[in-house]
This record gives structure tokens, C-alpha cells and sequence, in this order.
């Protein structure tokens, strides 16, 4: 069999790690992970792709042509592990016991989500006690085989995904999920943006588009110019129609959602706070302050709903937005626009559109 090469190695390596931690220098190619993680992720690597362990450096591999360096993330790259004490449980244990021999990269929330610590803790706890994989039902459907929760890196919709133990030899991302703090409605603070970072599906969709040129000419009427004014808060009701109901979609899921279709920009559901477990027939049932399904209906109630999804527009120095009106672009400064909660706008002096 030929050797493998440094350009089928990285092809192999990007299927597994976010690009930009699979970097090439000359020969030597950098694979960045979390420190606690770096040994464990060099054999895994070395065993399944033909390499052989440097016997001067642990997390040095050596091919023929090339070398394979396991580092730490480069500060202001990848999500550390010195991010406060996470329980991986049952993940940590099978990689260290080599019952995972594929890599698999574990991810900690930064100290800014320690919400989302506190859920990984839980899940991972709870697990870890069992002392083996489970089966966990969400929402009615039940995910098999389940040995823990991970931090999603990056910043697609979902937060924290469930991951399954496949043929007693891998791990395998199964179950997508978003995740809000305990609060209600109040607690989401955005359902999502409207600029392209939201993707191009939400930036382009004429309910979003009309929006913005209502809010334009809106806010040139009140002020005379293209700019908002401190105090100024604007909103609309998505309508409950199909248009409405997809964008609204697409806005608590992920850019990519379509029905059965789940993924980091396709979430399975929204969870809000810590998590419970109760054993049932089979499985154990997941559930929280809140486990928002992946339909838009419960975002699309009466108008006085908390949790009724609506454009919403404030005051806000140096932000901006682009509106086209008779065809030309016109830039807004001063706002804040996105999807919002009814909440959000429930106790501000807001003018509806």
C-alpha cells in the first residue's frame, strides 16, 4: 500500500477538526487540541493512519515525508480545556482506556457559558454514575447508546451535542442541541440576527427585507436621516404563515433547518436550564426548565405571548444595518435589529410597524 500522503492526511484530518486547527508549516502539520487531550489524540492518530510516535516527543507523529505536531490551540483559537473543572465522564474514560481508538476532539465551554458547563456537568455526571452508555429520550425520541455531552466549538446554533458510542470503537455526534439559561422568554435575550451572519436564507428573506425597508423609512420619517435616536424601539409580528413560520425556523434552529434534516446548523431542540433525568421503560428521559421542540408553533402564539416571535429593532451607538429602498441600498446607523422574543419588546416604550 503507498504511503500516505501530507495532502490525503490533512484532506483526512478536516473531516474531523474545524480547518482552521489542521494548520500545514512546510512538512509538519499541526493538529490543535485541548492540552489534557494532546497524547491520547497523537496515538489515536499515529495507529490510525500509520505513523509511528516520536521517541523523543509524545505528541510528535513522524510519516514518511511529513510530521504530524499535536499542540495546544493558539490563544483565540480553539476552546481550551482550562476553562473550569468539566466532567466528560464516560468520554474522557473511554479515550483513556482506549476503548475509542478513532480522534475525537473534547470540547469546554468558554467562562462566559458557564450555563452550558453546568448542563454538560449534569449529563455527564449522571452517565458517569450509571457507569455505561444510556439510552436518553428528548421530546419523545430516544437517542441510543448515549455516553455523554460535548461542547460544540465554534458558534453555529447548536451549543451542546449528545454523542453516541458506535461499535464499541467510536464516538458519533447524534443529538443537536441549543441551549438558553432558566429565565422564560426573558432568557433568550435574541432568537437570531438578520445580517448575513445569520446566513444568506434569513439576510435574504422578504419578510426580512421588508422589515428593514419599513424601519428605514421608518426611522428617516421620525428623525430626518438615515439615524436612530436614543430611546428609539421598533417591532413587527412575524405572521403566522408559512413564510413566517419557516423563517421563524430557521431562526431558532439553525440557518440549515429543515424537518428530520438535523445537524450544528439544524438543531434537534432548544433547552433551557439544568438538566433532569427520570428513568422510564427504556430509556431515560431528558427535560429541563424548557425543552422547546424543532417546530416554530410555540414561537408563533397569540400576540401577547412572551415567547411569540417579532422583528425588533433599538437604540444602539455604532450599530447599523442595511435596508434596500427603490432598489438602492441605504445604511441605518444606530440599531440593533433581530428576531426576538415578544418579552423583549413587552416593557419597552416600542412603536409597532
Amino acid at each position: 500500500m503507498p504511503a500516505l500522503t501530507k495532502d490525503q492526511f490533512v484532506a483526512r484530518m478536516k473531516k474531523i477538526y474545524t480547518p482552521k486547527y489542521v494548520i500545514e508549516t512546510g512538512n509538519t502539520v499541526r493538529v490543535e487540541v485541548p492540552e489534557r487531550d494532546r497524547e491520547t489524540v497523537a496515538k489515536m492518530i499515529a495507529k490510525a493512519h500509520g505513523g509511528k510516535i516520536s521517541s523523543a516527543k509524545k505528541t510528535l507523529i513522524e510519516f514518511t515525508g511529513f510530521k504530524v505536531a499535536i499542540k495546544n490551540p493558539i490563544a483565540g483559537g480553539g476552546t481550551s480545556s482550562k476553562t473550569g473543572n468539566i466532567e466528560f465522564g464516560l468520554l474522557r474514560e473511554f479515550q483513556t482506556k482506549k476503548v475509542v481508538t478513532t480522534p475525537y476532539t473534547l470540547n469546554a465551554p468558554s467562562p462566559k457559558e458557564p450555563d452550558e458547563a453546568k448542563f454538560l456537568n449534569v449529563v455527564n455526571s449522571y452517565i458517569n454514575k450509571i457507569g455505561k452508555p444510556i439510552n436518553i429520550k428528548i421530546n419523545n425520541q430516544v437517542y441510543k447508546n448515549i455516553c455523554g455531552a460535548n461542547k460544540v466549538h465554534g458558534t453555529p446554533k447548536a451549543d451542546i451535542v449528545l454523542v453516541q458510542l458506535v461499535n464499541e470503537t467510536s464516538f458519533r455526534e447524534v443529538t443537536f442541541i441549543s441551549h438558553k439559561k432558566e429565565g422564560g422568554a426573558a432568557a433568550f435575550q435574541q432568537y437570531g440576527g438578520l445580517s448575513s451572519d445569520a446566513g444568506t436564507i434569513i439576510s435574504h428573506d422578504p419578510l426580512v427585507l421588508k422589515f428593514l425597508a419599513d424601519l428605514a423609512i421608518f426611522v428617516r420619517t421620525e428623525t430626518g436621516k438615515y439615524e436612530s435616536k436614543n430611546g428609539m424601539s421598533v417591532y413587527r409580528y412575524i405572521p403566522n404563515s408559512s413564510a413566517g413560520k419557516a423563517l421563524v425556523a430557521r431562526s431558532l434552529f439553525g440557518p440549515e433547518w429543515r424537518p428530520n434534516n438535523y445537524g450544528y446548523d439544524s438543531v434537534h431542540c432548544i433547552a433551557q436550564g439544568v438538566p433532569r433525568f427520570t428513568q422510564s421503560a427504556g430509556a431515560y428521559n431528558l427535560t429541563a426548565e424548557a425543552i422547546h421542540p424543532p417546530t416554530p408553533d410555540w414561537a408563533l402564539l397569540g400576540k401577547n405571548d412572551d415567547f411569540r416571535a417579532v422583528f425588533a429593532a433599538t437604540y444602539r451607538e455604532g450599530r447599523k444595518f442595511v435596508a434596500r429602498i427603490n432598489n438602492k441600498e441605504q445604511t441605518v446607523m444606530h440599531m440593533r435589529v433581530g428576531i426576538y422574543p415578544y418579552a423583549f419588546v413587552r416593557n419597552r416604550a416600542a412603536t409597532e410597524i
